[in-house]
């Protein structure tokens, strides 16, 4: 089997570093934008980002929609939220979704449709309404179909 990565980031101070499972199967990489001032809790590498325009949370997505762009030397990548505790291995798991599938994301516990999220994310401030209802239909135009529609 081959090594992967899990990654996360830490922007602006919001999260911090979580010690959690170490599988040796993985390399444990976070991304921040400041200078982590005392020791990276085992196993986490950090990996200071440059300076950029991004606001905080912007900063962070673009880490985790792109482990292409920032890790190409793994053909396993994870990202988890700086809340997410990985607590026991989780190689097999991940190996076997990704066997039969590029991309695996897990299901949300109360949403099932992605207007619901983009729903969720408007009435909750999470971005501009305009901005993602331009997004909508950007996925609408690429063919994506859904029950719902707003």
């Amino acid at each position: 089997m081959k090594k992967g990565v899990i990654y996360t980031a830490v922007t602006g101070g919001y999260d911090d570093f979580r010690t959690i499972f170490y599988d040796d199967n993985f390399d444990y990489i976070c991304f921040t934008d400041f200078n982590f001032g005392h020791k990276v809790p085992y196993p986490w590498k950090h990996i200071r980002l440059p300076p950029s325009k991004l606001n905080n949370k912007d900063l962070a997505r673009y880490c985790k929609l792109n482990p292409h762009l920032l890790l190409p030397n793994y053909d396993i990548s994870v990202w988890i939220d700086g809340n997410i505790l990985i607590k026991k291995e989780i190689y097999k798991y991940v190996h076997s979704v990704l066997m039969d599938n590029e991309v695996a994301s897990y299901e949300h516990w109360w949403r099932d449709e992605t207007e619901q999220e983009f729903y969720a994310c408007a009435t909750q401030g999470f971005d501009l309404v305009w901005r993602l209802k331009k997004q909508y239909l950007r996925y609408k135009d690429e063919g994506y179909k859904s029950n719902i529609f707003f």
